[in-house]
């Protein structure tokens, strides 16, 4: 159906164009006549008007016989390659809406990405600080253990080393101050309240 409107439409097209095709052709002859000074008679324009009409008679069947199938088929062509870009381009919008989509969809989630990384970012410097407060104090109580452990130690030391001077003072005075009998009643006193 589709094919018939067309081929009507090529045909009064075409038809259109040979009219004034053979109007362009018989102007030469009626002026040929004019210029000659003699009026155009049907003598003087049968002879062209018989070479017109047998030119005309062939370029229709030519034009009929190669060109309308040519033209036709030429038409059918562009029209499926007119409907192919049709095609064509609204793929194309659609995908150019899509990837604006998507590129909208891109902005979304890097932002959602940036705000997530940032409040893991801050959920994790407090449990760095957090970590650390813990391992300060745990160092200050190991240090405050050392620490009263090494002056429990010192001060024993200084205490032996006080009773130490102190008992070699006390001998020295005792000897000073002792003579060898009192230093042996002495020491038979102490070895009889030991036992």
């Amino acid at each position: 159906m589709k094919k018939m409107a067309a081929n009507n439409k090529i045909n009064s097209f075409v038809g259109a164009k040979i009219f004034v095709f053979g109007l362009i052709l018989l102007a030469p002859s009626i002026g040929f006549a004019l210029e000659h000074n003699s009026s155009p008679s049907i003598g003087s324009l049968f002879w062209p008007t018989l070479n017109f009409l047998i030119y005309f008679a062939l370029a229709i069947y030519l034009y009929r016989k190669y060109g309308a199938p040519a033209l036709m088929a030429r038409s059918f062509q562009i029209e499926g390659q007119l409907r192919k870009a049709s095609d064509v381009l609204l793929g194309a919008n659609r995908e150019h809406s899509q990837i604006e989509g998507r590129l909208v969809n891109v902005n979304t989630e890097q932002q959602g990405i940036i705000a997530e990384l940032e409040e893991e970012g801050r959920k994790l410097f407090s449990e760095i600080v957090e970590d650390a407060k813990k391992d300060a104090l745990s160092i200050e109580r190991d240090a405050q253990r050392q620490i009263q452990s090494e002056l429990k130690n010192a001060l024993r030391e200084v205490r032996e080393q006080i009773i130490e001077k102190a008992v070699l003072a006390t001998k020295k005075k005792l000897r000073s101050q002792l003579s060898p009998d009192n230093d042996r009643r002495l020491r038979e006193e102490v070895l009889q309240s030991l036992f």
